[in-house]
Order: C-alpha cells, then structure tokens, then sequence
C-alpha cells in the first residue's frame, strides 16, 4: 500500500518535529487515512552527521497513540530517512 499522506520534517528541532508529527497523524487519523510517510531525514547535513529526528522520531511513534506498525520505506520514498505509519482504524479513539 501506497502512502497516502507525508510529511517532511527537514530543518526542524525535535521539539518542533513532534509537534508537526502529532498534528499530522490527528489529521490524518481523523480524514480516514491508513498508511502514512514522515521523512525526517538521514541526518547528513546535522552536527556532527549525526541526525537527531530519526530516532526522536521514531521513538515519538513508538508511543503515539495513533500509530501502529511503522518501517522503513523503499529507497525511492526517502529508504533511511523516512518512516511510514499505518495509522490504528478509524473507530481506534485517540487519548
């Protein structure tokens, strides 16, 4: 299945990322989407080329109340730098 929402997070602190990646994910939830793409990047253009998003990230989702299953696209939908969702089903209510 084919993403049908994204979101890229290129550029953000964690704290600002977080708060995009929630306000996503309720929006998505609430328009019935099931499968979702958050590109936060490899990190090669950080301090250090260490990227801090993808594992703030993936930890965000590890814990979000709408997120279920998460992977690691193919490389033409961002590989290592992105993360898609499939969102829990419509009747899931968020806390």
């Amino acid at each position: 299945m084919q993403p049908q929402g994204r979101l890229d997070l290129h550029g953000l602190t964690v704290e600002e990322a977080t708060l995009r990646a929630d306000q996503f994910l309720r929006s998505a939830h609430a328009r019935g989407l099931s499968k979702v793409l958050i590109i936060h990047g490899k990190g090669n253009h950080s301090e250090g080329g260490k990227g801090v998003l993808k594992g703030s990230i993936r930890d965000f989702l590890a814990s979000h109340p709408l997120a279920g299953e998460t992977g690691v696209p193919q490389r033409e939908q961002g590989g290592e730098g992105a993360v898609w969702v499939i969102l829990r089903s419509r009747g899931y209510r968020s806390r």
